[in-house]
């Protein structure tokens, strides 16, 4: 199923009634107190399928009307937030989807959850007046990439499956740090924007405990965006990197998850696996 917010608004009363008040925070308290009322029912299949957008978008207004400044939650942010949602594919977690083989584009993932992703997504915000030399990442989907796949066949999955099970039972739980954000690129051009991730050896065992190969070394980084027009951004480069010259903060790891392609979707999460305690 190709998911897109805009697309499952008008599909059901409850979605109906947050679309004409989407910034509205009550509207949006009562449609996730009614959603999770009638969850598992199967009265509603985009209802299930927009389960995780209800519970972010619950949390960012609790965040909001707390006066939670590390989402500097002005009128703008919840905007933002909103735009976010209707413009990027949903994350569809486990259960909610039929796999196809060949996979297209998968991959082994650290996410980032709780407070670091709000702060992911208050920079991805910030970073919206360069939209026009920016293709931001799913701010729904933050993440560290272990592994990658372009392409996996059914029992090449299913060993990717046993493989993570057996390195997240062996890994302890840690924290990383992002310490700031610079660019990757080639032939003087900017290609990706990223926040930075501070050497550790937690961090280090946990990629050597993972056995696939890898064309290149491992540079650990969670993408802001892709450069869509390098000589665009190449104008506005000093400015961008000002706005994030303090994005510094702790990221607890506590579980690695299996992301996908699934029917046009990308980033689409499938599995998690928990580290050891």
């Amino acid at each position: 199923m190709h998911v897109f917010p805009h697309e499952l608004f008008g599909k059901s009363p409850i979605l109906r009634l947050c679309r004409t008040q989407k910034k509205c925070y009550a509207t949006f308290k009562n449609f996730f107190t009614a959603f999770h009322a009638s969850f598992g029912t199967g009265a509603v299949n985009a209802d299930r399928a927009v389960f995780c957008f209800a519970a972010d978008v619950f949390g960012f207004f609790e965040r909001h009307t707390a006066g939670d400044t590390s989402i500097h939650g002005d009128e703008r942010k919840v905007q933002i937030f909103y735009s976010n949602w209707c413009r990027y594919p949903m994350t569809l977690y486990n259960g909610f989807v039929d796999l196809r083989f060949p996979l297209p584009s998968t991959f082994l993932a650290l996410p980032l959850e709780g407070q670091p992703k709000w702060q992911f997504q208050a920079l991805v915000g910030e970073l919206m007046p360069y939209e026009d030399s920016l293709r931001f990442q799913n701010p729904m989907s933050p993440h560290l990439t272990l592994s990658y796949w372009k392409e996996t066949l059914e029992l090449e999955f299913q060993g990717i499956v046993k493989q993570a099970e057996k390195i997240a039972a062996v890994t302890k739980r840690f924290s990383m740090k992002v310490t700031g954000a610079d660019t990757f690129g080639s032939h003087g051009e900017d290609h990706v924007l990223f926040l930075a991730i501070a050497f550790s050896e937690e961090l280090a065992r946990l990629k050597k405990s993972c056995p696939w190969p890898e064309g290149r070394p491992f540079a650990p980084h969670i993408t802001l965006a892709r450069v869509g027009h390098p000589q665009r951004f190449n104008v506005v480069k000093k400015k961008v990197m000002k706005l994030l010259e303090n994005s510094v903060f702790e990221i607890p790891v506590d579980r690695l998850r299996l992301y996908a392609e699934v029917n046009g979707v990308k980033q689409t999460a499938l599995q998690d696996f928990p580290l050891a305690v």
